[in-house]
């Protein structure tokens, strides 16, 4: 890793005490963690012997806690844990008995219990500790589609010209260059770690925009209204080249559209089970996906049925594994697998897979719980829209690991602000506004 990627990455945490220093604290944790996560380098910082690396995630974590601890202490103090709070207790905890079950030592459990606190608590922290409203998650939300619009043209030069951003600025390449050649054109990586992560961040930050849009929401960019920034973002989404992204942006178009027509509910019900079916179908042997490596072959391309069946091996060979150990798993830092749910499912075995599903799809469970029908489009469309990229995230980690914090910290603040809420209202109830001046951006 270069110099420059080294000074970018310590000098995070200073730089984020000035942005705290210069926003209210709530603005401050979302630009904090936004601008850290889309310009950080791939790199990492090698501290000690078994302590993990001061890399992206790690950086962009800590600045904002220090930035919080620094300027609103207060607040701090005044959060109380709850019931949800659980599974991400669990998941940070659970790699101490993984390691020391195996013989890898208590030394090596804390360590990668601090992994895990960087990677999960520190996010879910800050989610349930800023956003516990619809106001504050919208101010999230467009935090999140602003953040989408500034790489819009990063993107764009980068499809255009080939993924040179990172290299120009921090001096290598962050991953292998042949992956970014997609369909005759050039897949965008920017500053993240893969074009896959870009995809699905663009993805996401697309359907935000138009679940809010549809809602109602009045979001403006510098006092212009939204139309044509969100028209870029959805072009640039699908000019990133990424299929299972678009795939599952196509998907949350078609949930957008049941939810318009109140119809919402049985489409969401069954986005919610698709990644505990696939984890339980897959695991259990119950099925091999060559059916879906066929669909895939017959009707989006050769090359990407190819490589749906070559994780497929891969999940094979690691779940054998895993269910030699399937409380705890073998612990350690990695397993050679493309995909998070086989990691976490290897690393920290069952307890570690199922508190990871529950974290990610509480929110969306919430939602059909504790949302009316109208409201999905209407005044809680903020909560709907990140629950969904919340679930759609979990989704996307069955083919691949492209951790991102920020959907972590969304589905932290839409689980604290549906926990305390009463099972739905009857839908007459319920208006749909027409605007909704606490989400004007200017």
């Amino acid at each position: 890793m270069s110099s420059i990627a080294d000074i970018a990455l310590a000098l995070w945490i200073p730089v984020a005490l000035i942005i705290f220093a210069a926003l209210p604290p709530r603005n401050a944790v979302i630009w904090a963690l936004v601008l850290g996560w889309l310009f950080l380098p791939m790199g990492a910082i090698k501290l000690a012997s078994g302590v993990p690396l001061f890399d992206k995630m790690a950086a962009t974590s800590l600045a904002a806690l220090f930035g919080v601890l620094f300027f609103d202490t207060d607040r701090v103090f005044r959060i109380r844990p709850a019931l949800w709070d659980v599974p991400v207790v669990v998941l940070c905890l659970c790699p101490l008995p993984s390691s020391v079950s195996n013989g890898l030592g208590a030394y090596d459990g804390f360590a990668n219990i601090l992994r895990q606190v960087l990677t999960w608590g520190i996010p879910w922290f800050l989610g349930r500790l800023y956003f516990t409203s619809k106001t504050e998650l919208g101010e999230l939300a467009i935090g999140l589609f602003l953040g989408g619009l500034i790489y819009v043209p990063l993107c764009l030069w980068e499809i255009r010209m080939s993924p040179q951003l990172h290299v120009w600025v921090y001096g290598f390449q962050q991953h292998e260059f042949s992956q970014t050649i997609r369909f005759g054109g050039y897949r965008p990586m920017v500053f993240m770690q893969h074009g896959l992560a870009v995809g699905m961040w663009m993805c996401m930050t697309t359907l935000i925009g138009c679940w809010m849009y549809v809602g109602g929401s009045r979001i403006h960019v510098r006092g212009l209204g939204v139309r044509w920034p969100l028209f870029l973002l959805v072009v640039t989404a699908i000019l990133c080249k990424s299929t299972g992204a678009i795939i599952l942006l196509g998907a949350a178009f078609m949930i957008l559209a049941s939810a318009v027509r109140r119809l919402g509910r049985p489409a969401i019900i069954a986005l919610l089970l698709v990644a505990p079916c696939w984890m339980y179908f897959r695991g259990t042997g119950a099925s091999n996906g060559e059916s879906l490596v066929a669909f895939i072959e017959d009707w989006i391309d050769k090359d990407r049925a190819g490589s749906l069946h070559a994780r497929l091996d891969q999940e094979d060979t690691i779940v054998a594994q895993a269910w030699q150990r399937p409380v705890f798993g073998w612990g350690g830092w990695g397993s050679g697998a493309d995909q998070l749910w086989l990691l976490v499912l290897r690393n920290q075995g069952l307890t570690g897979l199922i508190s990871m599903t529950v974290v990610l799809s509480l929110p969306l469970a919430l939602v059909v719980l504790r949302v009316p029908a109208a409201g999905l489009v209407a005044e809680d469309a903020v909560l709907a829209v990140l629950a969904v990229v919340s679930c759609l995230f979990l989704i996307d980690c069955l083919f691949n690991a492209m951790l991102n914090p920020l959907f972590t910290v969304a589905a932290a603040g839409v689980t604290g602000t549906l926990s305390s809420r009463r099972p739905t209202l009857p839908a007459a109830q319920l208006k749909r506004p027409s605007s909704n001046p606490m989400l004007d951006y200017r």
